[in-house]
């Protein structure tokens, strides 16, 4: 496996890659197929990229735990709202979508 992953992707993708298990490897091969070897990393890392679509932003931070959407001449901006909690931790980071494409990380 690793040698058709070096093969296919690169000895440092290879390396990234060893971590992780079938599953993740096999989701790795289908986003690169997608969106390119270098945006599959990233989603695998759970991170986003300015540039990004709704689509692959969804892949790599899932659903938002709210939408709010704001229409007008020059088109739809979205700020997409993730709220993490843990025992006495709580963030909040958002997204901001201009006709789809990701212009603002708020972290």
């Amino acid at each position: 496996l690793m040698r058709t992953l070096t093969n296919d992707y690169g000895k440092s993708y290879a390396d990234f890659l060893k971590g992780y298990g079938g599953s993740t490897i096999g989701r790795f091969v289908k986003l690169a197929k997608k969106y390119g070897k270098a945006n599959a990393k990233l989603i695998i890392e759970r991170q986003v990229k300015l540039g990004w679509s709704e689509e692959m932003c969804r892949e790599s931070w899932g659903n938002p735990t709210d939408i709010n959407t704001t229409t007008g001449s020059w088109g739809v901006h979205e700020q997409w709202v993730y709220e993490v909690s843990y025992d006495d931790y709580y963030n909040m980071r958002c997204l901001y979508f201009e006709n789809g494409v990701l212009t603002t990380i708020q972290d």
